[in-house]
């Protein structure tokens, strides 16, 4: 069965409203509450946190090695092999499109660079924090209920590593608090 037509093809539009008549249509069969226990299928808390919180873990952190040797040759590439400083690890870390798809708008590098000294120097730590999962919603999509979905359990472990990777690569110890 085609269901592009030649137009179609070259068209993101189209894409765009195929997707949503296609989630038009997907909606009014979603697992709710009234019909709770038909689409769906148990896993042992075992099963989860071994084999698939296991392997998102492991991913995770050989795709945040590989990026942090990214990270360490655009430094050096940037600033030299001795002329750079921990703030500017900090920075090139925290900037790095890997984690955050940002434009550096909103936050000068010296803002991050005095920010990150003064907690050094203050507290002896850098801190991250995140406040997410604060009002999660009930979402029959999601996972029944308000625990978090795999996609929150991603983000903090994605998190995690970014912790672990400013600690790595600047030397200092980097905490990730949510």
């Amino acid at each position: 069965m085609r269901i592009l037509n030649s137009e179609q093809l070259h068209s993101q539009i189209s894409s765009s409203h195929r997707l949503i008549n296609l989630t038009s249509s997907l909606r009014h069969c979603l697992d709710t509450s009234t019909v709770f226990g038909n689409n769906f299928d148990f896993i042992s808390q075992e099963y989860f946190f071994n084999e698939i919180l296991g392997r998102l873990i492991e991913t995770l952190s050989m795709d945040s090695s590989r990026r942090q040797n990214v990270i360490l040759k655009n430094i050096r590439i940037k600033y030299g092999n001795y002329n750079h400083s921990k703030e500017d690890y900090i920075y090139e870390t925290l900037c790095d499109n890997y984690f955050f798809k940002n434009t550096k708008k909103y936050i000068s590098k010296e803002e991050i660079k005095n920010i990150s000294k003064k907690a050094i120097k203050e507290q002896g730590v850098i801190y991250l924090v995140m406040p997410i999962l604060s009002r999660k919603p009930l979402s029959p999509v999601k996972n029944k209920g308000n625990c978090p979905d795999l996609g929150e359990i991603y983000t903090l472990l994605k998190c995690f590593n970014l912790a672990k990777m400013l600690s790595k690569i600047s030397g200092e110890q980097c905490c990730f608090l949510y």
